[in-house]
């Protein structure tokens, strides 16, 4: 029997679905195309954001299960709980940015290194590519620190080093949304951080229909699950005349060829994730939103596709750690 069939079948402690308490002072957030706000709470010094899940998304449930993956890989990420304001269903997270302090966004950041790169709209932008983030962060050297609340990790130094470890993440869950507005620094002072990873929510399938996981769930090859996650593309493009989104695996390994040793550090952290640990996390998910009419937060069908695209990716980022091997021998 699978751990997921005898886990499944076990009460475990429910998330906390949080409260946004009603008439709280907001302030729209201007990016993005979700609706969400900022608000304060007596119970949180931070601010705090509420971002409204659209129904049948999974947006939510995404964004809470890649939050506890980042947590067993130590990966430094905005904190993100389940959570309702009124009749609508979401997440809710933490500011990561200090008092007095400033997100910067990729693409300000690249176009004040690069004269050339373009500013072209947030997903279509061909000239975000592994060569050019690789570049700055050489460029930049010690200037960018380590991020703000994280402790490092055995053989993890360098801000490079920590992004290689959100590009191999974004492969774990088939996350195709890092766009240059979808990592940054954070400017506190005169110091600057890399930012924590954020942003899951275009992840794990999750806006796929049932009909189709279930379909995945029973075919082989092509059509399968494992056909599935091998289509995952990044927000990373390839150079030249004909540029294209390149695969998630793929933008991993490139950019983990400028720092393959930290690289390395993180594909062992991947042992952390067995199949026992990933499947509590699913069957942590509360059965439905505490709103009216009641609707279920995730489906068995999605919870069986995502549980198998997690442990497919980690399979494929294990058997290609040989490859990032070979590469360091010839550097």
């Amino acid at each position: 029997m699978s751990c997921l069939s005898r886990l499944l079948g076990k009460k475990m402690v429910p998330y906390e679905i949080k409260k946004v308490p009603e008439h709280t002072g907001t302030l729209l957030e201007q990016l993005g195309s979700k609706r969400k706000f900022w608000y304060t709470d007596p119970k949180n010094p931070k601010d705090l954001l509420f971002k409204q899940g659209r129904e049948g998304t999974g947006e939510d449930w995404a964004e809470k299960v890649t939050f506890e993956l980042c947590k067993i890989l130590g990966i430094p990420s905005a904190c993100y709980h389940l959570g309702c304001y009124g009749s609508k269903q979401g997440v809710i997270s933490e500011t990561i940015v200090p008092e007095n302090g400033r997100l910067v966004h990729g693409d300000e950041l690249l176009q004040k290194f690069d004269s050339c790169y373009g500013t072209q709209d947030v997903n279509i932008n061909k000239e975000h590519n592994i060569r050019t983030v690789a570049a700055y962060f050489k460029a930049a050297g010690d200037k960018v620190r380590l991020p703000l609340t994280w402790t490092p990790l055995p053989g993890i130094n360098t801000a490079q080093g920590v992004f290689a470890g959100y590009l191999m993440f974004d492969t774990l869950i088939s996350n195709q949304d890092r766009h240059h507005q979808n990592w940054g620094v954070i400017v506190d002072g005169e110091k600057i951080h890399l930012a924590e990873t954020f942003d899951h929510a275009s992840s794990l399938g999750r806006n796929e229909s049932d009909e189709m996981k279930q379909s995945c769930l029973e075919q082989k090859q092509r059509r399968s699950v494992e056909g599935y996650v091998k289509k995952a593309k990044s927000a990373f493009f390839t150079q030249g005349e004909r540029r294209r989104r390149v695969p998630t695996i793929d933008a991993f390994f490139e950019f983990s060829t400028h720092c393959s040793d930290e690289a390395l550090s993180w594909l062992e952290r991947l042992e952390l994730v067995t199949e026992d640990y990933v499947v509590r996390i699913f069957e942590r998910l509360p059965d439905s939103w505490p709103i009216d009419p009641p609707r279920d937060i995730i489906s068995d069908t999605a919870v069986r596709f995502a549980v198998q695209m997690i442990l497919l990716n980690k399979e494929r980022l294990i058997a290609a750690r040989n490859s990032l091997l070979e590469r360091k021998g010839t550097l």
